[in-house]
């Protein structure tokens, strides 16, 4: 099945000869730059104007210097124009206060793609300019620049960075340690749009993403399977290997990858086991005769992760598993005896009197609740399959970033969610290794910060370098080429786009 996206793009392409341009009018209002080439560098500054303080140097005639009248003969978005006549010498002349690129005011279109690329809301930023009494495009002209410039380069710009990292996979011959994750445009069980995203764990960078409808499958708890699917027939397509693939504990993903990727190492991240494990403890410490083991979940927890990043990747699961369930006996105060494979804690001689936590004692009712808890059905299914080396935590950082492009309160067109979805995509291969930042002597810098779910306790984070942006450059400067060389066509049945 061909992915959505191919679909959407290829109706996206074949419907653009049918758009009309709202900024078509401005063909009559020449001047001699209407074919942008003369808008200079492209970091050339803007200014807020004032009317009274702009119409000021047209009252007074640049020929013969007597008093003139100017007067603001159309205004079109950000683009004005105004006509100066004197009746001393008859002096006469018409100004424009932007270059075009294309048909189109350079002002106007810059000012969309500002919109889209920064991430922003037309509704939020239309409404800005409304209240500073600003002049300024409207969501309409918005839409129109949107669906016929800026998703076309958004998508090729993405298209031609995927195509140089498959290139540069299949020239390296490697198998390719792969991360994935879905993505819900909305909480629940209601969304609309599913996106899923396969990251190179090697290389911290995106490498594909798909974006699925809830009514092209069997409802939107399936749309993350179906992501999996379209994101590893791309691979497979391009002739990538895959080695290794680490993804949360969905059921549907791990059934279609054990059925259908036998020959490929399929491993749950950590941090999505432990969180499931860590809500189980603290409801588990709440309840009467247990609230000893408040004391112990944060040793429980790190205990988890110590069991995969102690074991080798081609050593047996039974010893990942006699690792895991070790920790029932160490907490009762018991260091040996453990299995066949780990017999003892790997811990030294233990201080009695730097103790701060009491021992829990065998048969009580918080212990065997908590055997119930370490050996469910549930965890010996999961502990075997614990990714030793690489985790997704990259990719909930990517997932962060879409918030910032694509907020989960606000509802989008299926084109505006796969641009906004490849933008954090573009945004983040950009700044997925940025240094960490120093003082002026060279110190590097830290900050402390009190995360929720650390109720509390803080984390020292490194402080990184600020943000770059140079993928947006390279986005306008493919948008103003397209618009320069394509007129906005006219199109009848624009839901088509939507």
């Amino acid at each position: 099945m061909e992915p959505t996206i191919d679909l959407g793009y290829k109706l996206l392409k074949s419907i653009q000869d049918e758009v009309e341009d709202p900024d078509e009018s401005f063909q009559s209002i020449e001047s001699d730059d209407t074919d942008g080439s003369d808008l200079g560098n492209d970091r050339e500054r803007k200014f807020l104007v004032y009317e009274g303080q702009l119409m000021d140097l047209f009252g007074n005639c640049p020929s013969c210097a007597q008093p003139t009248y100017g007067e603001i003969q159309q205004i079109k978005g950000s683009f004005i124009t105004i006509t100066q006549d004197c009746g001393f010498c008859a002096f006469q002349r018409t100004w424009s206060s932007q270059p075009f690129i294309g048909s189109i005011p350079a002002g106007n279109f810059e000012l969309s793609c500002a919109l889209l690329f920064s991430g922003s809301l037309p509704s939020k930023a239309t409404r800005m300019f409304q209240f500073l009494n600003m002049t300024s495009i409207s969501y309409r002209t918005f839409m129109y620049h949107q669906q016929c410039y800026l998703h076309p380069v958004v998508i090729e710009v993405w298209r031609d960075q995927q195509a140089s990292y498959m290139q540069e996979a299949q020239n390296s011959g490697r198998h390719v340690h792969l991360g994935g994750d879905g993505r819900a445009d909305t909480p629940g069980h209601c969304a609309k749009f599913g996106s899923y995203t396969l990251m190179d764990l090697e290389k911290n960078m995106v490498v594909d993403l798909q974006l699925i409808q809830s009514n092209e499958v069997h409802g939107s708890c399936h749309m993350e399977k179906e992501g999996l699917i379209r994101g590893i027939n791309y691979f497979e397509q391009n002739g990538v290997p895959i080695g290794q693939i680490v993804t949360d504990r969905h059921l549907q993903v791990a059934k279609w990858l054990r059925e259908n990727l036998p020959e490929t190492t399929h491993n749950i991240d950590v941090w999505h086991v432990a969180k499931g494990l860590k809500k189980k403890l603290l409801a588990l410490s709440k309840e009467k005769e247990c609230e000893d083991l408040r004391d112990w979940i944060k040793s429980l927890v790190n205990h988890l992760y110590w069991v995969p990043s102690s074991t080798q990747e081609d050593e047996d699961d039974e010893l990942k598993w006699e690792k895991w369930t070790s920790i029932t006996n160490h907490i009762q105060n018991i260091h040996d005896g453990h299995g066949e494979q780990f017999q003892q804690c790997e811990h030294g001689d233990l201080d009695p009197t730097t103790r701060r936590k009491r021992w829990l004692r065998p048969g009580t009712k918080v212990m065997e609740k908590l055997e119930l808890i370490v050996n469910s059905r549930q965890m010996k299914r999961d502990i075997p399959m614990l990714s030793p080396s690489f985790q997704t935590s990259s990719l909930e950082a990517y997932h962060s970033i879409i918030n910032q492009f694509a907020p989960k309160m606000y509802k989008f067109s299926y084109f505006g969610m796969q641009s906004r979805l490849t933008l954090a995509a573009l945004h983040y291969n950009e700044n997925s290794e940025k240094a960490q930042a120093a003082t002026r002597e060279g110190n590097l810098q830290y900050s402390i910060v009190f995360p929720k779910q650390k109720k509390g306790e803080f984390t020292v984070k490194k402080v990184k370098t600020r943000s770059t942006y140079d993928y947006v450059a390279v986005l306008m400067d493919s948008a103003k080429s397209r618009a320069r060389d394509t007129k906005m066509p006219h199109c009848d049945d624009r839901k088509k786009m939507q």
